[in-house]
């Protein structure tokens, strides 16, 4: 109870230090609940080298599971994910040349076509090896769709590329904005959440009731490029959906503030891209 009530004054002045504009983001937060926010309806238990597992089902594909709220994968790929076999990028694997190739849907929405072209633009003007490459629907390839289920989030089926991959599904909500869409290309292109870091707990604190969204266990695949960074377009930011304190998802463990992620890529992310396609 004291630690619970520590953090609570330390919430509460960091609180006070937030500019007017992230306040206003925040208060906008607060309105979500934890049914909207976990919107898992079951999970099934996974036992990998050793570790037992709670991974959430996906509500969109039967024979999927949902990791970090985001990621679309199969029981296979799961089983890789948690591996700790092998280190970082080395499980995860660039496009070849820097070359990603992807297609519309034919259902597409004009506002998700259009702020995806912006994320794309974005990114390829930050990695310049990076070339996104509009595809026929032949080899290996993205397939950009709405996302009908989640209005405001992102799925997608691909961490970087894997060889005869074929078809590979990036689903947007509606109302996503172009920081979830950058969010979502960066998977693809190879990177992980930045909280899966295997270091993740020396810079952050997670609310003890977030459930399997952020307190799974910490992938085996998490880089160690650098230190936590708290700008990464990687992260989410803190959303405070609960009655106690630290009241947030998630705060920065060494001043308990709520981490806000920017609208762009990061410098942290920029070069993890580029020692990704070098």
């Amino acid at each position: 109870m004291k630690l619970r009530l520590n953090l609570s004054i330390f919430i509460g002045i960091a609180l006070g230090m937030i500019s007017c504009e992230r306040e206003a983001n925040f208060h906008q937060s607060e309105q979500i609940t934890n049914q909207e926010y976990y919107n898992y309806q079951e999970t099934e238990t996974f036992n990998i080298e050793g570790r037992t597992i709670e991974v959430p089902l996906s509500a969109t594909q039967k024979d999927r599971y949902i990791i970090g709220g985001d990621l679309l994968m199969t029981r296979a790929q799961v089983i890789k994910y948690y591996s700790k076999n092998t280190k970082g990028f080395l499980k995860y694997k660039p496009w070849p040349e820097g070359k990603v190739y992807y297609q519309w849907a034919p259902s597409i929405s004009s506002r998700v076509k259009s702020l995806t072209t912006q994320a794309i633009n974005h990114i390829s003007s930050k990695v310049p090896k990076i070339t996104f490459i509009e595809s026929k629907g032949n080899g290996d390839y993205l397939k950009i769709s709405d996302n009908h289920i989640y209005s405001s989030g992102g799925e997608v089926e691909i961490i970087g590329y894997e060889q005869r991959m074929g078809e590979k599904n990036v689903r947007i909500g509606k109302s996503a904005d172009l920081v979830t869409i950058i969010h979502e290309l960066g998977h693809s292109l190879g990177l992980l959440h930045e909280f899966t870091r295997p270091d993740r707990d020396k810079y952050i604190l997670f609310h003890p009731d977030n459930g399997p969204f952020y307190t799974q266990p910490i992938d085996g695949s998490g880089r160690l490029e650098g230190t936590f960074d708290y700008e990464s377009i990687m992260n989410y930011s803190s959303v405070r959906v609960h009655d106690t304190a630290p009241y947030y998802t998630i705060v920065r463990k060494d001043n308990m503030m709520p981490i806000i992620v920017g609208n762009s890529l990061s410098s942290g992310d920029i070069s993890a891209l580029n020692s990704l396609y070098k």
